[in-house]
């Protein structure tokens, strides 16, 4: 009920006229044709977004201290005639790429699940809606960091669906964006001299983010991960005999392995001593 209220706020929003946003000057016009991108978690330089999820009827539009998400597309055939597909406009016209056009904007929404319109191409040449979305096509996000006053590139936490009309499609894991031209490690963490955080720092010897200890002494003994997203179905995956540690699929064999072979150390050292400070229990 709660999404669906957002999603009801969101287009009613989008039916009144152009929707100007003061602090980066993004706007749109109202169309007809809409899709929604419903994000599930956004962060910048790993600390959640701020702004409570609202349009130009809310306190961020007047107090300008909340993070925005602005949906974008490129594209203007010169012949308006095949607006409408890439594809015709390059084999009969030119597709040209230089102006930047925004198809939506929302106010983030630190609960979560920030909900972005993105306006479809409707009317005629002239409009600004001719140039809205075409179907199939996926936009590029962008947000913009009210605590630092710079726009980054939103790098989303699951691949973009391409755009059809009436669609709500959910964008699972967290979309990110880093400040100073630091990048997204393997890890997806902001990494660079901004934040200072080391790429890959927090992915141990077997190729895990944030692993345990457990599945380096797995990966030492031979037994064989695979590599899959941080989004992958966990229910789907248990179904199937598999667990997920970060981005590492390891099978529930190798862990009966772990335990085999682990715990007749642990009862020998049990039997010499009943406690084992850490720092002793590894030398």
């Amino acid at each position: 009920m709660k999404y669906f209220s957002i999603i009801l706020t969101v287009m009613v929003t989008a039916l009144i006229g152009r929707a100007t946003e003061p602090q980066t000057g993004w706007f749109y016009d109202q169309s007809t044709q809409q899709s929604f991108y419903l994000f599930d978690e956004i962060t910048i330089d790993g600390e959640v977004v701020v702004g409570d999820g609202s349009g130009t009827d809310g306190e961020c539009y007047d107090s300008g201290t909340c993070d925005v998400v602005g949906a974008f597309r490129r594209g203007v055939c010169e012949n308006p005639t095949y607006q409408q597909s890439q594809g015709l406009c390059e084999m009969f016209s030119v597709w040209n790429t230089d102006e930047e056009i925004c198809v939506g904007w929302r106010y983030a929404d630190s609960n979560g699940w920030t909900t972005v319109v993105l306006m479809g191409s409707e009317e005629s040449e002239g409009d600004n809606t001719f140039t809205y979305m075409n179907p199939g096509e996926i936009p590029y996000l962008k947000i913009y960091d009210s605590s630092n006053g710079s726009i980054l590139d939103l790098n989303p936490g699951s691949e973009l669906p391409g755009w059809e009309s009436i669609a709500f499609e959910t964008i699972a894991g967290t979309s990110t964006a880093c400040n100073g031209g630091d990048e997204l490690d393997d890890c997806g963490i902001c990494s660079g001299s901004f934040g200072g955080h080391e790429a890959n720092s927090d992915m141990d010897c077997a190729g895990t983010c944030f692993g345990g200890l457990e599945e380096d002494i797995m990966k030492a003994k031979g037994e064989r991960f695979s590599i899959g997203s941080f989004d992958t179905d966990d229910v789907e995956l248990h179904e199937k005999g598999i667990n997920r540690v970060g981005n590492l699929m390891i099978k529930n064999e190798s862990y009966m392995n772990f335990e085999d072979s682990i715990l007749p150390i642990l009862n020998e050292l049990y039997k010499k001593k009943k406690r084992w400070p850490v720092s002793e229990f590894f030398r």
